[in-house]
Formats: C-alpha cells, sequence, structure tokens
C-alpha cells in the first residue's frame, strides 16, 4: 500500500514537472 502510494506520488510529480516544461517550450515558440 505504501509502496504504491508512493509510486503515484512520483508519476504526479512526473506529470506536474513535464506539464511545466512544455509550458515552458510553447512561451518560447
Amino acid at each position: 500500500m505504501s509502496y504504491k502510494k508512493s509510486l503515484t506520488h512520483k508519476i504526479v510529480l512526473i506529470l506536474g514537472y513535464y506539464d511545466i516544461i512544455m509550458n515552458d517550450v510553447l512561451q518560447l515558440k
């Protein structure tokens, strides 16, 4: 249970980070 929650948290962080990067890329264009 704890491991699964940790994994979900990592995925959320990665998706959030990816979203920020994509926003920066779109603004640069």
